[in-house]
């Protein structure tokens, strides 16, 4: 159909995101008629304006929100690596701090009970620190669970 389009006493004005159909029109009256014709006209043309305009907003506001998306994402990614790496690293560190202690044991003049007993209070006190870190492993997994959920959501390998 054309933009306008009139059928007897119908008039129908129609734009890409919106369409009016009026009955009744006074056909008797021709200037009013007219002028009614001409008012719509501007009335839907000032809608499909503001339909545009929405739409264009809409459109920003999900592009905005995808970027986001994809930059929390990305920095969240960026923090479980790091963490990971940190958790990894420190227990490297103790394993390092208990071969270091076990070998100035040989080089003091202790007991073997002596050194047995100090290098258990090493081992425990390493070993809870351990478990303490390894409770961060649950927060880490779910961590990656919520970016590999972001990655997914937003498209991103």
């Amino acid at each position: 159909m054309e933009r306008i389009t009139q059928f007897k006493d119908k008039l129908c004005i129609n734009y890409p995101g919106i369409s009016l159909l009026v009955h009744d029109m006074p056909l008797e009256d021709v200037e009013r008629c007219g002028r009614l014709r001409d008012h719509m006209a501007m009335l839907v043309e000032g809608a499909e304006a503001r339909i545009q305009g929405i739409q264009a907003t809409s459109h920003q506001r999900d592009e905005a929100l995808e970027y986001a998306g994809w930059r929390i994402t990305e920095a969240l990614k960026e923090i479980d690596s790091a963490q990971r790496q940190r958790l990894v690293e420190t227990r490297i560190a103790f394993s390092d701090l208990i071969d270091k202690i076990e070998k100035a044991m040989i080089s003091t003049a202790m007991t073997v009970s002596q050194e047995r007993f100090l290098s258990a209070i090493v081992r425990d006190g390493v070993e809870e620190i351990i478990k303490t870190h390894s409770s961060e492993i649950d927060i880490q997994n779910k961590l990656t669970a919520i970016i590999n959920e972001l990655r997914v959501l937003l498209g991103v390998k």
